[in-house]
């Protein structure tokens, strides 16, 4: 049984709002969660926040608005602020295409017993970083921009996936 029963995910040009119920609630009363990003110039708002009884939308806009700020577009190596996963994999989504790599297989190379993201998948993860603002993708994956990418992946511990890079830098090819 999944932990939280998704109440609402709504995505417009200026916010994306996901609600959802904690089925197994343990330390409060505040049994909704709430994950918002909010649209402005030059980057996005992020909210992750619970409540105690479900918040109407304007209530989460009102909130998101004071939340923390985060840049876009992404650029490779930008500090992590609870945002940035979807940017980064988006990144190493563009990485792999570069050099004709498959993310799905080394996702799951990297994390063995995670459910795997699929290339469907990654088409969503790459539309919805390109709607917060979009990510600076390197024009060329010289070892300057792979960097880039294996601070990224630091950034957002992803550090199985990141040591998969560092053998494709250091070697040129990753182990099958």
């Amino acid at each position: 049984m999944d932990r939280f029963k998704t109440l609402l995910t709504e995505r417009t040009s200026d916010y994306d709002i996901w609600i959802g119920l904690d089925t197994q609630p343990v330390f409060s009363n505040n049994n909704y969660l709430v994950e918002a990003f909010l649209k402005l110039t030059g980057g996005i708002h992020h909210l992750v926040r619970r409540y105690e009884k479900k918040p109407s939308i304007k209530q989460i806009l009102s909130d998101a608005k004071k939340a923390i700020f985060s840049k876009r577009p992404y650029t490779p190596g930008q500090a992590c602020d609870g945002s940035i996963t979807t940017s980064v994999l988006a990144l190493f989504k563009n990485f792999c295409d570069y050099f004709s790599l498959n993310p799905t297989k080394l996702y799951q190379q990297a994390y063995p017993t995670d459910e795997p993201i699929s290339i469907d998948q990654y088409k969503q993860v790459v539309e919805f970083a390109q709607w917060q603002g979009g990510v600076e993708y390197p024009t060329t994956w010289d070892k300057t921009a792979i960097f880039g990418l294996i601070e990224s992946l630091r950034e957002i511990n992803y550090h199985s996936l990141n040591e998969l890079v560092i053998e494709y830098l250091d070697n040129g090819s990753f182990w099958s």
